[in-house]
């Protein structure tokens, strides 16, 4: 019996071992597909596509598939009770594709890089800031002499922002459309600092890089008043530069994120905002590319998605957790 046991171990290993053999396969097949794709689109040059491959290292791709669970904020954030880190960060090379357990900011100051969000490319340049939510699969790469700011932070640290902040086009989609992917829709991902703005940007990131990597304790509140005024800068930037005729989505997508998993009657969000349903779903749908059930099927998958990713919760308690009630689904 103990032989047969040994046996059926050794034998289970081997599985677990090609197994995960086969991911890395194919995780690094599907890396190089979609950095040639990303290539072909931004018009950059083919050498680069050969020497990002070069580049590629497979290890760290193994020790991010064994370690998807490395809490990577937990191991940079200096104070006790308070998810955040803030750093320059200069790279000195691609970042291979990863996904963490926080969001990410990134503001650029100088250089140019190429970022890889989802199945969203981005081009970098001076004065661009974006958003990453930590579970969505990102990597930069073409980095030119690339510097910014780079922020981690628990999306929980914005919860004592005001509901008018929270409905802003800018706040809509820097921070709440970065938790479901980017998906295709309307908002602008990335918010251009002007040159008008830029430097008071600077100034507010030098003073909480100074509070934070202060010799004496960092005082706490002190972070939170710089990262409120720092965010609230970002959302004057954001809300100065895109101007839309309708302003019905904002406070709509913001019921859908804040009850998701639960049944959503779009009848009743269309008479509170004094319109009739159809016409609320011809603006919903025009605006976001999709339907009000397309989109609240995509936030319960993403959640869904994960917490499968991130956790050891049975598969019925992350259904029922999203909103899948019906065992159909």
């Amino acid at each position: 019996l103990k032989q047969e046991t040994k046996s059926a171990t050794a034998t289970t290993n081997k599985i677990t071992f090609f197994k995960y053999i086969a991911i890395i396969l194919l995780l690094q097949f599907h890396y190089i597909i979609f950095l040639y794709r990303i290539i072909e689109k931004s018009g950059t040059d083919h050498k680069i596509f050969s020497l990002i491959i070069l580049d590629f290292d497979i290890k760290k791709l193994y020790n991010q598939v064994m370690n998807k669970n490395k809490t990577i904020l937990k191991e940079h954030q200096k104070l006790n009770n308070f998810p955040f880190h803030i750093e320059v960060w200069q790279p000195d090379a691609s970042v291979p594709i990863h996904y963490h357990d926080c969001a990410e900011m990134i503001f650029t100051v100088s250089g140019t890089a190429l970022s890889h969000i989802d199945n969203f490319s981005l081009e970098v340049k001076k004065g661009d800031l974006f958003v990453i939510s930590g579970d969505i699969a990102h990597t930069i790469l073409g980095l030119q002499n690339f510097k910014a700011y780079r922020i981690l932070f628990d999306l929980s640290l914005l919860n004592e922002l005001n509901d008018e902040i929270k409905s802003s086009p800018g706040y809509t989609a820097l921070f709440l459309m970065s938790n479901v992917g980017y998906i295709n829709h309307s908002y602008y991902s990335c918010v251009h600092i002007d040159i008008c703005f830029f430097e008071r940007t600077v100034r507010i990131l030098d003073e909480l890089l100074s509070e934070y990597n202060s010799d004496k304790f960092p005082d706490k509140n002190y972070l939170m008043l710089c990262f409120y005024s720092l965010i609230g800068l970002i959302l004057k930037c954001y809300n100065y530069r895109v101007k839309r005729k309708n302003n019905l989505i904002d406070p709509s997508l913001q019921i859908f994120f804040d009850h998701f998993n639960e049944k959503i009657n779009v009848a009743e969000i269309s008479e509170s905002f004094g319109i009739s349903e159809r016409y609320f779903r011809h603006l919903f749908t025009k605006f976001m590319h999709m339907s009000p059930a397309q989109f609240i099927m995509n936030l319960r998958m993403q959640k869904a998605k994960t917490l499968l990713s991130l956790s050891n919760t049975p598969i019925t308690e992350i259904a029922m957790t999203c909103g899948f009630c019906d065992n159909s689904h």
